[in-house]
């Protein structure tokens, strides 16, 4: 709120939050809900960050 203030408005100002990732533990970490959903759990998370 301070940087907004004090370079006032029309600028974009983005913030990343922290996330433990709990609520996403049945989805996102849960290889057998990513293989049924089309993602492909054997490929290396490199080839996917360009």
């Amino acid at each position: 709120m301070r940087y907004a203030v004090q370079h006032g408005p029309g600028l974009t100002i983005v913030t990343i939050l922290c996330d433990s990732g709990l609520k996403y533990e049945s989805k996102l970490y849960n290889p057998e809900w990513l293989f049924d959903h089309g993602f492909d759990t054997e490929r290396p998370l490199e080839s996917v960050l360009g």
